[in-house]
């Protein structure tokens, strides 16, 4: 295994502890909600649907928290730049896919439970992504908007240690705009934004939406890179 493959495996493990954690407590709200209030229709028992927005947070604070602790930390023990900018992409990529997935898992678990006792909870989909019936799509899609959080997160704690006050605050603010230009092709219905722009933005397919993420997520990448040399 490759040093770069070897130390993406590091971070991905590091940072899954505080994956499992999250989505430990997040599963212990659901299921106290769910198993004391089972007749609730209203009660929704898609765990990736109700984790989703805080899932996007938590990932801001995860890429912001790993450039603090792990950066200076492995250059000062003979990583390259290059090395932990690519491990660290990997991983970034991994933890995204990881959360999906296991929320996937806990969803269906919820939806077993409640057919096999009679519980009258409501399964839903995320209604802005309309790829319910596309599960690889659905899985992707939302890991792609989870890693723009960390790559924002990732990004800002880059620029707290490369840059100088007013080169940062310019830095910040341009992955604020990232963040909200993911916010605004995704159509986010949730209530939480990182910048509210109160325009009209032109509805994309699913796939048009899938590129301008991937798109800009490559923009983000390119200026870190650049700033980590």
């Amino acid at each position: 295994m490759s040093r770069k493959l070897s130390l993406a495996w590091y971070l991905y493990k590091k940072q899954m502890i505080w994956v499992l954690w999250f989505i430990g407590v997040m599963f212990i709200i659901q299921a106290t909600i769910f198993f004391f209030n089972p007749y609730d229709t209203s009660n929704n028992i898609n765990f990736l649907e109700n984790i989703f927005g805080a899932a996007c947070i938590f990932m801001l604070i995860t890429g912001l928290l790993t450039s603090q602790v792990y950066f200076k930390h492995f250059i000062k023990n003979g990583i390259t730049r290059k090395e932990y900018f690519i491990s660290s992409t990997i991983a970034a990529v991994d933890l995204s896919l990881s959360i999906v997935l296991l929320s996937t898992v806990i969803t269906i678990f919820f939806k077993i439970v409640s057919q096999l006792t009679g519980f009258t909870a409501t399964i839903s989909s995320l209604s802005f992504l309309e790829t319910s019936s596309f599960w690889i799509a659905h899985i992707f899609s939302l890991s792609l908007i989870i890693m723009c959080y960390y790559v924002g997160g990732w990004a800002v704690g880059i620029g707290i240690i490369k840059l100088n006050k007013i080169k940062r605050n310019l830095f910040i603010a341009f992955n604020f705009l990232f963040l909200s230009f993911v916010n605004l092709l995704w159509k986010s219905r949730l209530e939480f934004t990182v910048i509210n722009f109160n325009i009209n933005f032109p509805n994309l397919t699913l796939l048009g939406s899938i590129f301008a993420t991937m798109f800009l997520i490559s923009v983000v990448l390119y200026w870190m890179r650049k700033l980590i040399k």
